[in-house]
């Protein structure tokens, strides 16, 4: 009720203007029967003119905008029709009808107003489309603060989840100081994973490689053979950042479809002075599966976040060699 008031006096507003410009110029009113009528029909050609934008703001575009052309173009006409017919009931000599010249320049005037409504339609549907959206924006961020609340509210505490493993460390410790370490670096993959989960961008490049290095050691304790795993990285790791996972990721493929058993695996990490680092893994095919091609779900999701993150970046994966597998990944930090 209140926006049919706001919209009401607005109009009054608009047309007191126009008479005080018509007097103005003219030293008499031009208000009139017919005057009033012609207004009814720009005010309704302006609110069907919002309702065809609004109707034809969504879809394919170039669907959307042949329906708006052709809905505006229609709206125009039986506008224009109504306006004739006015002009044919208020003007009793029939001037505009026995005059053809007197005739086009009615319809010109008629299109010029009609032109200059659709204006009028433009900026208003322009600002309330801008505030609906800063509105629903909001409603989005309040929205998503709950569910993150909500979230927060539901997750399990960190803290009773450490100080279980560290309980299970202690306890399995003095049986296996072996089976303990394992633990103690599975702990700090769930702790990297906890914090970096909580960061919006990125983690420093060095707490990756600690996590690689982490995760090489637990395999290395899984196997009752020795694991033949080279990881070099003699780049400065404590100044760049990168997004977690990634590196972490592509290196537990290794170990998830990988052969490891009496051969060679081989890690690299360089990162150049100008911040272009260069990640590599070789290790020997699986014969069971082939698990690069498969491309599960780490790797899918991985691709995903490097292209938005990182959208100049290579990612290569070679399987032309014979019995290896070879992956290279470039990216500038």
């Amino acid at each position: 009720m209140r926006k049919i008031i706001v919209h009401i006096t607005g109009w009054l507003v608009f047309a007191v203007y126009e008479q005080a410009f018509v007097w103005f110029l003219n030293n008499k009113s031009g208000l009139s029967f017919s005057y009033l009528y012609y207004f009814l029909c720009n005010i309704g050609l302006f609110y069907m003119y919002i309702y065809i934008l609004n109707k034809t703001s969504r879809g394919p575009r170039r669907r959307r905008y042949t329906e708006r052309f052709i809905s505006v173009l229609g709206a125009v006409v039986f506008f224009l029709l109504l306006k004739s017919a006015g002009e044919y009931f208020f003007d009793a000599a029939k001037a505009h009808i026995n005059n053809p010249a007197l005739f086009r320049k009615y319809i010109i005037l008629d299109l010029f107003r009609n032109v200059y409504f659709l204006g009028l339609g433009t900026l208003y549907w322009s600002a309330s489309s801008f505030s609906r959206l800063e509105k629903e924006a909001a409603e989005t961020t309040i929205q998503l603060g709950n569910t993150r609340n909500a979230l927060l509210q539901q997750r399990i505490n960190p803290h009773l989840v450490f100080n279980a493993l560290n309980f299970v460390y202690y306890s399995v410790y003095k049986h296996s100081e072996k089976a303990a370490d394992v633990i103690y670096r599975l702990i700090e993959i769930l702790r990297f994973s906890m914090s970096a989960s909580q960061l919006d961008i990125k983690v420093a490049l060095g707490h990756e490689v600690e996590q690689i290095n982490n995760l090489i050691m637990i395999n290395r304790a899984r196997f009752d053979y020795p694991l033949n795993i080279r990881f070099d990285y003699k780049s400065d790791t404590k100044t760049y950042s990168i997004i977690p996972f990634v590196l972490l990721t592509l290196t537990e493929n290794i170990f998830k479809h990988g052969v490891l058993k009496d051969e060679d695996i081989f890690i690299s990490l360089s990162v150049t002075a100008s911040g272009y680092l260069t990640f590599e893994t070789r290790n020997k095919k699986s014969y069971q599966e082939n698990a690069y091609l498969k491309e599960g779900t780490g790797l899918r999701n991985t691709r995903l976040r490097l292209a938005y993150a990182y959208p100049s970046h290579r990612l290569h994966i070679d399987d032309t060699l014979p019995n290896f597998f070879q992956l290279s990944l470039q990216i500038q930090l």
